[in-house]
């Protein structure tokens, strides 16, 4: 219940991260870690970039390779696009969704990520990599954006096309929270496991 979009609240962390009205944030939500895809999001971005000047970067986290990652930032001369949130506490994330414009979600493997159905709840669309969970919830045209796994060139196409399309990405954001009002809504998730549950009893 905690996610939802909310005009009053992303005026005030968007101010808080000073980034104008017309800049395009792109959010990623994970740890600084190998396995996030933080590496492929770094070499997208300069490609973004020369097509759209608009996008900011932030990052919600912290982990072993953020001073890698910063120093890799500083020799790309990126380090003035990226704004690095920190660990925040999990109560946190949905005040700071409300600033996104678009979500990432690099991991090169995940089951399925919270944070992608933290904020299409909050009706920000999701741009994903197409590998294990993602595409329950990432929905080509309907919900977000995928690329094909490590696809750096796809990755930074998909994040210049939701930055240059306003009306795309409100849409796919209200998709991706209408669906996950559905398909994550607590009592409907407790009746599948049950019939899946009494399916398997019955086959024993």
């Amino acid at each position: 219940a905690r996610f939802a979009p909310n005009e009053e609240s992303r005026k005030a962390v968007r101010s808080a991260w000073g980034v104008a009205d017309d800049d395009i944030v792109v959010g990623t939500i994970a740890r600084l870690f190998k396995n996030k895809g933080y590496e492929e999001i770094m070499a997208a971005m300069p490609l973004a970039l020369e097509r759209a000047p608009k996008l900011r970067f932030l990052w919600v986290g912290d982990g072993a390779n953020r001073g890698r990652y910063e120093r890799d930032l500083q020799r790309a001369n990126l380090r003035d696009r990226v704004i690095m949130v920190g660990l925040v506490p999990p109560a946190e994330v949905a005040r700071l969704l409300t600033g996104f414009d678009i979500l990432v979600h690099a991991s090169r493997w995940e089951g399925l990520s919270r944070a992608v159905v933290q904020a299409l709840l909050t009706e920000v669309p999701a741009i994903s990599f197409d590998n294990d969970g993602a595409p329950e919830v990432v929905l080509p045209e309907r919900t977000g954006l995928l690329a094909p796994l490590g696809n750096v060139q796809a990755l930074s196409d998909a994040i210049v096309r939701l930055a240059g399309q306003a009306t795309l990405r409100r849409k796919l954001g209200r998709n991706g929270r209408r669906h996950c009002l559905v398909e994550f809504d607590v009592n409907r998730m407790v009746d599948q496991i049950d019939s899946l549950y009494r399916d398997l009893l019955l086959r024993q």
